[in-house]
């Protein structure tokens, strides 16, 4: 399900209950377009799994994934980065039924891996380093 802007209660229920379906929420374009607040938090309360998605460059400066979860990040500080982390890594995976194949570094998955200059830094906390807006977007390396 892309997006999940203004699902209902009810509507929530039926995710909850229905492993194979999961929300596509892209924070950039939520906030392009004004809607209210997502219910992202909630729906990962429930136990619904909620991947990190871009939408388009109608409402988006890039599509970026990456740019996304940094969004995210910046404006949920309270969260737990490395939740933040995981709804761009394995929880992309389950959406697309593949976690079983990618998603986490993990003996017999594939290593799909990314490489992220740090720059100059001097930060110790991995999750500051990855969320911080000094690093450049990741490159990436599938298949290593």
């Amino acid at each position: 399900m892309i997006h999940g802007n203004y699902l209902s209660d009810d509507e929530l229920g039926w995710l909850r209950n229905v492993r194979s379906v999961s929300v596509v929420y892209c924070p950039r374009t939520h906030a392009f377009f004004g809607h209210a607040a997502h219910p992202w938090l909630k729906m990962l309360d429930l136990g619904i799994n909620v991947a990190i998605g871009t939408d388009s460059r109608g409402s988006n400066p890039d599509l970026s994934v990456w740019e996304e979860l940094r969004f995210l990040r910046s404006h949920f500080p309270r969260v737990d980065p490395a939740q933040i982390l995981q709804l761009g890594t394995l929880s992309g995976a389950m959406a697309l039924g593949l976690d079983d194949q990618i998603g986490t570094l993990e003996a017999g998955k594939r290593a799909t891996l990314a490489v992220i200059d740090f720059g100059e830094s001097k930060a110790t906390d991995p999750y500051e380093l990855i969320f911080s807006g000094n690093g450049a977007a990741p490159l990436g390396f599938d298949n290593l």
